[in-house]
């Protein structure tokens, strides 16, 4: 097995072993012929194991140590030898003809511990999502369904692009229940990459995210690609996109003058009218998005997204959930009347 981490190569035969840190860039291949390699993970130093205090309080109250691994669902599919000491001297993986990960394996601690921990999801906002066995097969259970609703079927092929969405592990054990083949992808892919994926493939539907331009390049590709009849996004469950417009002193009072309206009135940024024009002007400046990528209401904030405020990073990217709950009561204000 030949194992580089950095910089550094070693090449191991029978019986070696090698200890090094995994959060450095690693990486390792068989040589010659194919090796069976086996990993033992283990905690750093607390310096080095650096999760949120409250996180690692519920990692510890839902991991006894005292827990009796015999009763695991994976006997059924692991065989395992040790010697008096405990040590691992021999493994065999056995598993059923028709094996299947999310119902033999997630599906089955669902049935024996339906509120044990199964994901512990925090988004780059700091979000976090926790998700039991039992959510999951709940969750995989109904995306199964609507993806058999959608037409898809045993042997066909699925392309994920999802990011570090939660939903990506909610999708593939649905698509897993279904018999479909999963193809996950990065979100970096462009037209020509997803022609060329979706071809040599032969993909029959895709779940993406609404994120990173992902639809529309996805759109432009589907032209020389026959065999994709079906195309999922993955959003914020909202029924249209909409606008938060940040307004340009000049360009404001110019616009405000045009309109014989006062700019320094508070009152004039919510005037129907000048929402109107602020669209209109929107709406032309995205009109070579996708249908669904064009904002069909928009609202205007006069305060600009600044690092001081904290509505920007230091790189000047937008801080998506700062400005989500600094503008939550605009948000909601967009899509009154049309539900979420």
């Amino acid at each position: 097995l030949k194992v580089q981490v950095e910089d550094h190569i070693e090449v191991l035969h029978e019986g070696d072993c090698i200890y090094y840190d995994s959060t450095k860039p690693h990486g390792m291949v068989a040589v010659g012929k194919d090796c069976e390699f086996i990993a033992v993970v283990v905690h750093g130093t607390a310096e080095e194991f650096k999760l949120p205090h409250e996180v690692h309080e519920k990692y510890e109250s839902d991991n006894d140590k005292d827990y009796d691994y015999s009763k695991c669902v994976f006997h059924k599919f692991v065989k395992v030898k040790e010697d008096e000491h405990g040590a691992l001297q021999e493994i065999k993986f056995t598993p059923t003809r028709n094996f299947n990960f999310a119902f033999d394996v997630v599906d089955a601690v669902a049935d024996k511990n339906p509120n044990k921990r199964a994901m512990l999801w925090l988004s780059k906002d700091k979000e976090e999502r926790d998700f039991s066995f039992g959510d999951m097969k709940r969750l995989s259970n109904k995306a199964a369904n609507y993806f058999k609703a959608k037409g898809i079927k045993k042997g066909d092929r699925v392309m994920l692009v999802l990011q570090r969405h939660y939903q990506f592990w909610i999708a593939i054990l649905a698509l897993h229940k279904l018999g479909a083949i999963v193809i996950p992808a990065t979100h970096l892919l462009v037209k020509h990459d997803f022609e060329y994926r979706f071809q040599a493939a032969g993909v029959k539907a895709i779940v993406a995210t609404s994120e990173n331009d992902v639809p529309h390049q996805v759109d432009m590709a589907q032209e020389t690609s026959p065999t994709l009849q079906i195309k999922m996004v993955v959003g914020e469950n909202r029924p249209y996109i909409a606008a938060l417009v940040v307004v340009n002193h000049e360009r404001w009072t110019a616009l405000c003058r045009d309109m014989q309206l006062d700019p320094n009135d508070p009152a004039t940024m919510g005037c129907r009218d000048v929402r109107s024009a602020i669209l209109k002007r929107v709406r032309t400046a995205t009109k070579d998005f996708p249908r669904y990528g064009q904002p069909r209401n928009v609202t205007i904030v006069p305060e600009a997204w600044t690092v001081e405020n904290g509505l920007l990073t230091t790189t000047m990217k937008l801080r998506r959930r700062q400005i989500a709950e600094h503008f939550a009561t605009e948000i909601e204000n967009l899509y009154k009347g049309h539900g979420a």
